[in-house]
């Protein structure tokens, strides 16, 4: 993605990275991070 960013425009940059956040904001790892933060506890990330 940061390579492709240099050879495209910035509305194609930011639909890239709007596309990586929405997906990685839908792993099982970004749901267990929130709610470790909101239960102030260590996470347990298990990698998905």
């Amino acid at each position: 993605m940061m390579r492709r960013a240099m050879e495209n425009t910035l509305e194609t940059s930011l639909g890239d990275a709007q596309q990586a956040v929405l997906w990685v904001g839908a792993s099982e790892d970004a749901h267990e991070g929130k709610a470790a933060f909101l239960e102030r506890r260590p996470p347990k990330f298990i990698g998905h």
